[in-house]
């Protein structure tokens, strides 16, 4: 399969600019896991949200209302986005394709439009939370976290690269 100007093959392949790349047909259970993330993302950024709203309220004698208005909050940005991600994801069929790559630098997952690509460097990488059974690599910086989903022939290749690359300092978690 090709995207943008590179090829990503089924299996991790090293490119000649020095970047592995591969592209993984996303299962049901590895597109739930990444609705979940993105569900708990939603929900913390709506309660500091509401939060705020709370403390801002604290005696102006309207404190219900602006809860009120903290529900709809929550609602409109953890829920419907959350619906329509999970109708279009996982109950519509079809394949899925995620995109992967890795140099000396980073690990990057790498959007279809190339608008919503995520990478974190190797040096700030504080967690590695493995989930074989799933095929993905969880890395984890200080505000920034990675799905890196491997095909299972090339999964002890991949955690290799990205621990030795994270270095010791990096926490390692096993699932």
């Amino acid at each position: 399969m090709i995207f943008e100007k590179h090829e990503y093959p089924a299996r991790i392949t090293l490119d000649a600019d020095g970047f592995y790349r591969w592209a993984v047909e996303m299962d049901d259970s590895r597109k739930i896991e990444q609705f979940k993330s993105m569900l708990a993302i939603s929900l913390i950024i709506s309660l500091m949200i509401v939060v705020i709203m709370a403390l801002i309220s604290i005696g102006t004698g309207y404190f219900a209302d602006i809860m009120l208005g903290g529900l709809a909050v929550i609602a409109g940005i953890v829920g419907l986005p959350a619906l329509l991600w999970w109708l279009l994801e996982i109950k519509l069929p079809g394949k899925t394709f995620q995109k992967f790559e890795m140099n000396e630098e980073y690990v990057k997952h790498v959007g279809f439009s190339g608008k919503d690509t995520h990478y974190l460097d190797f040096k700030s990488i504080r967690k590695i939370h493995v989930k074989k059974r799933m095929g993905m690599i969880w890395v984890r910086g200080l505000a920034v976290g990675v799905q890196v989903f491997v095909p299972p022939e090339d999964f002890r290749f991949a955690l290799d690269y990205i621990r030795v690359r994270a270095g010791d300092k990096a926490e390692l978690t096993y699932e």
